[in-house]
């Protein structure tokens, strides 16, 4: 496990099918989900060894700039008995702010079958704030991370700019309880 540091990904690779498979093994053989931190620069950042039903991610350092920014690490782990994300897991991606939590499922022989993949969305969806994406084969998970990572970067950053006010402009909320007309009110202001 501790080559696994060694590793280093393509930048715009999830997972490498090989690494999918060396983890996918190890994790087989401890009968334990392990999990990657990964950077954006494809360097493994910590490895993470859990118990047969979850991982636990340690305390990260402060997030980058902005509190509206993600962290700049995507997580990939195992699951050994072909669960999808679960509640857990999206609680760390929204939390932890996180640029993706993926999901190796791991067969019953050790082998890498399919990586399952959310991200955090820009606005609450259905009172969700992440969109699972479609399920992804582990020999080939075919996505553009980076792509996908700097376009949720610019749409959050959007989002930001239309929720702040300039320094030198003045701010009011107007709270106001009545039981006269609404018209009435309006008038009196």
């Amino acid at each position: 496990m501790q080559r696994l540091y060694r590793r280093r990904l393509p930048p715009q690779g999830i997972i490498t099918p090989d690494l999918s498979r060396t983890l996918a093994r190890l994790s087989f053989e401890t009968n334990r989900q392990l999990g990657l931190l990964i950077n954006r620069r494809g360097e493994i950042e910590r490895v993470i060894v859990g118990d047969h039903r979850s991982i636990l991610i340690p305390e990260l350092t402060p997030t980058r700039g902005h509190s509206s920014r993600l962290r700049g690490l995507r997580c990939v782990h195992t699951h050994l008995k072909g669960e999808p994300l679960t509640e857990d897991d999206f609680m760390d991606l929204v939390f932890l702010r996180l640029d993706l939590m993926a999901v190796l499922e791991v067969d019953g022989h050790g082998g890498a079958r399919r990586l399952l993949t959310a991200h955090l969305l820009p606005e609450n969806v259905n009172g969700k704030g992440w969109l699972l994406l479609d399920p992804l084969p582990a020999h080939d998970p075919e996505l553009d991370f980076l792509q996908l990572v700097q376009s949720l970067e610019d749409e959050f950053a959007r989002k930001q700019a239309l929720l702040e006010v300039g320094g030198n402009q003045d701010r009011a909320i107007l709270v106001s309880v009545t039981s006269s007309p609404r018209t009435e009110a309006e008038a009196s202001m």
